[in-house]
């Protein structure tokens, strides 16, 4: 194995020499939070779908939906030679670390034909439905409803702060479908609601920065397929768990793969001299108990909710 990932790290690094693409002309985000322009989105987009196409995107996914089913070994090499070369971000995260794990782990398998592959590609850009203006992120206590009618479901209420709403095709929303559950848990449930449905409107947020990345998203009587639905109704909570569960293997590995945050102020002099070598030897002593506390911190609370899906 040790030698096939050598030569698959040799592979990525040539590929990455003959094909990183030159920085633009325009302002590039530092993450998917920030991505407002369509300008950005094509050139993020471009950027993903061509790193899918020479096979090193979804390298641990199954073949049949468009992934390449190799040993999750593979996909790290690939991780570890972009962030060496500072390569752009793979903009579409909602659905390669959220939607994508949870639909491949929950999912029926007409969803897994149907959302995978563009999940790779970046062809079907998707957002996230929790936060509510009146909740904030308290998932619990999600007051946007969700009423079957025939094959479909009618959504009425309002999402917040929802990253790439505007460009998004799909979006994971938290519904509640049953308002006399025994309790709040258990009468929500979990859909990816698509964003073009009637009804659905999206109102970008300007930041006090003045950029926009942010939006509010309001469904007024939207109706989506009723083959929407990731599990059961009333399984809402337990899916937006297990969410959440891949949430925080996503931040961990944005720690362990992050650009030292001194870098940049390295290269600013204060009278004229280099900050460079104090700062990098204090990020060094400094950074393994921030990744190590980070990691803790996003990842114990949903331990046994996954688990529980997981067994």
């Amino acid at each position: 194995m040790e030698n096939v990932l050598q030569a698959l790290r040799q592979e990525v690094a040539g590929w990455l020499a003959r094909n990183l693409p030159p920085r633009p002309t325009f302002k590039l985000p530092q993450s998917f939070l920030e991505v407002e322009s369509k300008e950005q989105l094509d050139y993020l987009r471009d950027w993903q779908k061509k790193v899918y196409e020479a096979g090193y995107l979804g390298m641990a996914w199954p073949a049949e939906y468009g992934g390449r089913g190799l040993p999750p070994e593979h996909q790290d090499v690939v991780n570890e030679e972009l962030a060496r070369v500072k390569a752009p971000f793979m903009f579409n995260t909602i659905g390669l670390f959220w939607a994508g794990p949870t639909i491949l782990r929950l999912g029926t398998e007409a969803q897994k034909q149907r959302y995978i592959k563009g999940i790779l590609s970046g062809d079907d850009i998707w957002c996230q439905g929790f936060s509510e203006p009146d909740h904030g992120s308290d998932l619990g206590n999600a007051q946007t409803k969700a009423r079957r009618e025939g094959d479909s479901y009618i959504i009425e209420g309002r999402k917040i702060w929802t990253t790439l709403g505007h460009f998004a095709r799909h979006m994971i929303l938290l519904a509640r479908t049953n308002p006399e559950a025994p309790n709040k848990y258990a009468g929500l449930s979990f859909f990816l609601a698509p964003m073009d449905a009637p009804g659905i409107t999206v109102r970008p947020i300007r930041k006090i920065t003045g950029e926009y990345g942010f939006n509010e998203v309001i469904f007024d009587a939207a109706r989506i397929p009723a083959d929407t639905l990731v599990g059961e109704e009333g399984q809402g909570w337990q899916v937006a768990m297990a969410v959440l569960a891949f949430t925080q293997a996503f931040f961990a590995l944005l720690l362990i793969l992050m650009t030292n945050p001194f870098e940049l102020m390295s290269t600013v002099p204060v009278e004229g001299v280099s900050l460079n070598p104090l700062l990098q030897n204090f990020w060094m002593v400094i950074h393994p108990p921030i990744i190590f506390a980070a990691y803790a911190l996003w990842t114990i609370p949903f331990a046994y909710a996954f688990a529980a899906l997981i067994t």
